[in-house]
């Protein structure tokens, strides 16, 4: 569930508190959006990151206060928070926490890999000793029966309530639905890297 992996990345994990500034790099997978829908409900500043142009304006609407492209992506972020994020959620993959997220994080921040678009599953050369003692770097995944984690049921009610409001509108979270007979499609949509959130295949 993206949602689920969103929330324990940032409040178990991350540990993002109200009002904290967090990065989302890679903010346009589902987990990404659902993270920014997250982070915002809770009064956080969020800057979400995309490869393309087009998708920027669609990471606005979800409600990310500043959308970065990646060739700028260094750059700009020492302008919008010179001192550091306080949690950068990783979707792209750990080959990335060295060169953007620990020299990115303010003091006591926290990187939380979750995502692996790049198939890159490990740091290259990694050691403990390239973490600054005063960072955190940790890993989510939802795990087989953590849905009957405590408080599982409780958060996800209260979203569910969020969407029957409108607080989260089925297009903020939902890109595109395909009939089980088109699968190959929805595939194919995926693999383009058309989709911006989650990517549904109806069963009759």
């Amino acid at each position: 569930m993206s949602m689920w992996t969103a929330y324990g990345s940032l409040f178990e994990a991350g540990q993002l508190t109200k009002g904290a500034t967090l990065l989302v790099h890679g903010a346009t997978s589902s987990v990404g959006v659902w993270a920014i829908l997250l982070a915002k409900d809770r009064g956080c500043t969020v800057i979400a990151t995309t490869r393309k142009q087009e998708k920027a304006e669609k990471l606005r609407s979800v409600g990310a206060d500043h959308v970065l492209l990646e060739h700028e992506l260094n750059e700009q972020l020492k302008k919008l928070a010179p001192k550091g994020v306080d949690c950068l959620l990783e979707l792209v993959g750990p080959d990335t926490i060295q060169s953007l997220a620990l020299p990115n994080l303010t003091k006591h921040g926290s990187v939380v890999v979750t995502g692996v678009l790049t198939k890159q599953w490990a740091m290259k050369e990694f050691t403990p000793a390239l973490i600054p003692p005063t960072r955190k770097m940790t890993f989510y995944s939802l795990e087989p029966g953590q849905e009957e984690a405590e408080g599982v049921e409780r958060v996800v009610g209260e979203i569910v309530k969020k969407v029957e409001s409108g607080t989260f509108k089925p297009e903020m979270f939902l890109d595109k639905t395909f009939p089980l007979e088109n699968v190959g499609e929805a595939h194919q949509y995926m693999e383009d890297n058309k989709a911006i959130g989650k990517v549904v295949v109806t069963i009759p």
